[in-house]
């Protein structure tokens, strides 16, 4: 090592990703970055860890070039299940974790790992050899802070910062500058070819224009609007003329799809029937027109495939994902108990989810053709 912690041409790195899609592909140019230093000979090895089916999203990166070795096999570059046996963490020297985890860290400490970078906060510090703590907000406390525990009081005043840009400060102290924080994956084969016959089985021609419409969610969350507003925004749409709409479901969150199905009316919608699978998905919102949904994990694959996307924010804070590209859009109204960040809504009544029912779905209808018809004329000659 150069400095204390810091990366050299001998480190054999794991890079832990994280295990939420939205900031597995928020994280993608620090993987980029690591690869690229590999390539570089500025590292000797690179394992990356992270959910086996995330992983198989690289495959249409140029990171799949590199990853002949693949399921713990040696090789440069060494992807590694999440779960995958602690024999394989053994003999890295250091180890960065993007993922938060307080067991990833006691694994790298288990496999001796002896450089362990991370942020500090949740009690990380404690297994972390290397790291800092996150940027906190100074002063008095601002408003529109959201709801708050009657038991612990505030809640944490970390800075709503892109979490991009804890990401590139963390591998930054360890030695690595990423070019980017702008994340970029392309389908596979096989995913193109899903969607294609997905599209083609719709009854879609192909090339027609179409938009995504990601109203998947988990039962009773907050953190997608209910199927009773997107059925209007559907209505919306279709009173403009907007091209067909392909409405995306994910395992287990079927009923959403069905409920969207069973409210809203007239031809051109259409649900993705049994859900894609992520090679299937990250293909269909690169395919599509524009995409449309709250802030979840499918929203930033649309991002990255450079597909206008207007995104709807609920009980989350814009701010915590503002490394947008140009082409997307996001629209939020301010609420008495938001940004909340809560998986259940504790609002009742006319409050219930009133973060999303103050976002007019007459609004998110023009906004999403103005966003179509905007790139449209970007793309004329």
């Amino acid at each position: 090592m150069e400095a204390p912690g810091r990366f050299d041409s001998d480190t054999r790195l794991l890079l832990r990703m994280p295990s939420w899609l939205g900031d597995f592909v928020m994280a993608e140019p620090h993987l980029a970055a690591c690869v690229r230093a590999l390539e570089e000979g500025r590292l000797a090895s690179l394992s990356i860890v992270g959910p086996a089916r995330f992983l198989e999203l690289l495959d249409g990166t140029c990171h799949g070039k590199l990853n002949g070795a693949a399921d713990g096999r040696e090789g440069p570059v060494r992807r590694l299940g999440e779960d995958g046996p602690q024999s394989a963490w053994r003999g890295h020297d250091a180890a960065l974790f993007l993922d938060g985890s307080l067991r990833s860290l006691w694994r790298a400490r288990q496999a001796r790992i002896p450089v362990r970078w991370s942020w500090y906060s949740g009690g990380r510090w404690a297994l972390a050899s290397h790291g800092h703590w996150p940027a906190c907000a100074g002063g008095a406390e601002a408003l529109h802070l959201g709801s708050r525990s009657p038991l612990l009081g505030p809640r944490s005043r970390h800075l709503p910062r892109p979490f991009g840009a804890k990401c590139g400060e963390l591998l930054g102290a360890a030695g690595i500058t990423p070019a980017s924080r702008a994340p970029k994956f392309r389908p596979t084969a096989r995913g193109l070819e899903q969607a294609r016959k997905r599209l083609a089985a719709l009854g879609l021609a192909p090339g027609a224009p179409f938009f995504v419409l990601d109203v998947s969610a988990r039962a009773n969350s907050a953190k997608a609007p209910a199927a009773e507003f997107w059925a209007l925004v559907v209505e919306s749409l279709q009173a403009s003329g907007a091209p067909q709409l392909v409405s995306l479901t994910a395992p287990g969150e079927e009923g959403c799809g069905a409920q969207l199905k069973e409210l809203a009316t007239g031809a051109g919608v259409h649900v993705t029937e049994p859900p894609p699978d992520l090679a299937e998905l990250l293909a269909l919102v690169s395919l599509a027109a524009v995409f449309l949904g709250a802030d979840s994990g499918p929203r930033h694959l649309a991002a990255a495939t450079g597909t206008p996307a207007l995104v709807l924010f609920g009980p989350s804070d814009r701010r915590h994902t503002a490394d947008h590209s140009a082409a997307t859009r996001g629209l939020s109204a301010p609420v008495p108990c938001g940004p909340c960040h809560h998986e259940l809504c504790n609002q009742s009544g006319s409050n219930r989810q009133a973060c999303f029912w103050k976002i007019s779905p007459v609004a998110v209808a023009a906004s999403a053709l103005e966003l179509w018809r905007a790139c449209q004329g970007a793309q004329a000659p």
